[in-house]
């Protein structure tokens, strides 16, 4: 934890309690530089909200310039806080006052015995050494792209999708987006079986007539407003608990 980050973060007039939270959460995780890399779930937790507000609000602070964020397969990403942001427009407030008549802390007396030991290991979640936590975040990468492509290729075959020729650079960089996003291959099998589950995506209810002889793709599902409205059943395709798939198995509207 950096005092300098947090006074920095909380004096920052900006509005939105989510992004406020975020940013602040951030914060409290960061070395002297601004640098930290702690979970989704963490700064969801510190932030008071789910990891889907979590995840937006860091897609909207970077997008205002308050964050850089530097992605990391298979970990957590790396964020680093711009220290000379200001927001702009609308988002301008009164910064807070400084407070007055808090009586000065008395300095701690110096501890007796022998030096505490040097703070050692990888740091995972904050500068410090010795506050470890792994990144609970599902690991994404190019070996799950792949098997996300294989996923849909063997439900398009059972449902008479469209079969895509290949896996090029820019379906494997979405599916990786996607994953990332949505919680990893598990969400990407809880989307394939609501597509499946869909009576208007698999045609068994009566379409527009320029959409009569339409078929479901890769491209389709790899929209982000087309999965999120399929995740958050804007096509139907209701899927029952059994039909759900099961945690850690990936490592064994209109169009």
């Amino acid at each position: 934890m950096s005092v300098n980050c947090l006074q920095w973060s909380f004096n920052l007039p900006l509005r939105g309690l989510a992004l406020k939270g975020v940013l602040n959460a951030l914060a409290d995780h960061a070395d002297p530089q601004g640098r930290c890399w702690p979970s989704i779930d963490r700064l969801a937790r510190y932030a008071g909200c789910d990891a889907k507000t979590a995840r937006k609000a860091l897609r909207d602070l970077e997008a205002m310039g308050a964050l850089k964020r530097q992605v990391r397969p298979g970990r957590s990403d790396l964020f680093e806080l711009q220290f000379t942001w200001q927001p702009e427009g609308d988002d301008k407030a009164a910064p807070l006052q400084e407070l007055v008549g808090v009586p000065t802390a008395a300095p701690l007396p110096e501890l007796g015995g022998p030096p505490l030991p040097e703070l050692v290991g990888d740091p995972s979640q904050s500068w410090e050494g010795n506050r470890q936590e792994p990144s609970f975040e599902p690991p994404v990468d190019s070996a799950a792209a792949d098997e996300a492509f294989t996923l849909y290729v063997s439900a398009a075959r059972q449902h008479h999708w469209v079969l895509p020729r290949k896996l090029d650079p820019d379906r494997r960089k979405a599916i990786i987006a996607t994953l990332k996003e949505w919680g990893g291959l598990d969400a990407w099998r809880e989307a394939l079986a609501k597509a499946a589950g869909s009576d208007f995506i698999m045609g068994r209810i009566k379409r527009a007539d320029e959409h009569a002889n339409w078929r479901c793709d890769l491209d389709f599902l790899l929209k982000p407003k087309r999965f999120r409205r399929l995740m958050e059943g804007g096509y139907g395709g209701a899927v029952p608990p059994a039909a759900m798939p099961q945690r850690g198995a990936w490592a064994a509207g209109q169009p």
